[in-house]
């Protein structure tokens, strides 16, 4: 999200961009959010062939998802140095070779200045609080950004302001001796929409603490978001409704050429129009010339609860690489243990151990 205002902390200190909510966003929203990345991307992840661009990466997320359900390069844009740090911290405990698939980009996408750098690119919880001169510019670059028939998934903002304030409290959560939590208020402020995030820590020795922070959305419809993109050289088949869990989820699946669905599944159709996107780039098997996008909004629930979180398994990653590591000490301690007992066997006799054997 983008704040625009912020509240002072106990102490004074004027926070800066996500300042305050970052403390708070994991313990309190990654296993919800990690949850929704898996239902709404992981399926078209695995099947990026070129590379995975993360539009607004917070502290990680699809670019975790990214790293261990495909094996392509990733880009990471994150502009919010305090998203970006735990973003950091968590890649840097990868293994190498997972390290070497991922750049984060410290800017906005139009800042790095990406062209043909992925066949894939998403945007989750980021566009609503894009204000409109932001999301002008952001359109065209995430068409450089993209090889020919690349495709978009993003979700959709609101699309209209609320008459109401509405109220959603976030998850409790316990660490240690404290307990951690907060609750959202959404009101209208004119054309926009007001997001306060309240968060509140009590227990331990300390007294508990208190911060706010706000947030600015930015309404737009569905139809607004596909004007914008044909604008921008994307191109959209007839819309399709699916649905899944009881629940309703939209979708749209954009692309130059002609497009056939089935199971309603929009899927291209091959025109057979060149072989290379930008600088070189082989286009994916299957997919056509031109971009690509789809729309889901945030509301449908996850298919399997139960199902294994990226973060989990970027600690599994973590701790093989740890025992591999170990591995290689013991295999150190072994060989200096075997050279010690090679220079022990070529001592010469001590003078009594030979008197011994003379006797």
């Amino acid at each position: 999200m983008h704040p625009v205002l912020k509240t002072s902390s106990p102490d004074g200190e004027q926070p800066g961009s996500y300042e305050t909510s970052a403390e708070f966003y994991d313990i309190l929203q990654a296993d919800e959010d990690d949850r929704r990345v898996r239902h709404l991307y992981e399926s078209a992840v695995t099947k990026a062939r070129v590379g995975v661009l993360d539009i607004g990466a917070g502290t990680g997320r699809v670019t975790l998802l990214s790293l261990f359900a495909a094996e392509v390069d990733v880009h990471a844009v994150e502009p919010a140095r305090a998203m970006r740090t735990p973003l950091m911290s968590r890649l840097a405990a990868l293994p190498a070779r997972q390290r070497a698939r991922v750049s984060v980009h410290p800017s906005t996408l139009s800042e790095a200045n990406l062209r043909g750098v992925a066949d894939l690119a998403v945007c989750h919880n980021t566009i609503a609080c894009l204000p409109p001169p932001a999301r002008r510019s952001l359109w065209p670059a995430i068409g450089a950004a993209l090889v020919p028939g690349g495709r978009l998934l993003l979700q959709l903002p609101p699309a209209r302001v609320p008459t109401d304030e509405s109220v959603r409290a976030l998850a409790t959560r316990r660490m240690g001796e404290h307990e951690y939590g907060g609750h959202m208020v959404m009101s209208p402020a004119g054309d926009r929409i007001r997001a306060l995030f309240d968060y509140w820590v009590r227990g331990g020795r300390a007294a508990p603490r208190c911060h706010s922070e706000t947030f600015w959305m930015w309404p737009a419809t569905r139809v607004d978001i596909l004007a914008a993109l044909r604008r921008h050289g994307f191109d959209a088949p007839p819309t399709t409704r699916l649905r899944r869990a009881g629940r309703r989820q939209t979708a749209a699946r954009l692309t130059t050429s002609r497009a056939t669905c089935h199971e309603g599944l929009c899927r291209p159709v091959d025109t057979g129009r060149g072989a290379n996107g930008p600088q070189g780039a082989p286009r994916p098997a299957g997919v056509t010339r031109g971009r690509t996008f789809r729309m889901s909004n945030d509301s449908v629930p996850p298919p399997d609860l139960a199902a294994a979180t990226v973060l989990l398994a970027a600690e599994a990653a973590v701790l093989t690489e740890r025992v591999r590591l170990l591995r290689g000490q013991l295999a150190e301690v072994s060989v200096r243990i075997e050279e010690t007992a090679r220079r022990l066997n070529e001592l010469p006799a001590s003078p009594v151990m030979a008197d011994d054997e003379d006797r």
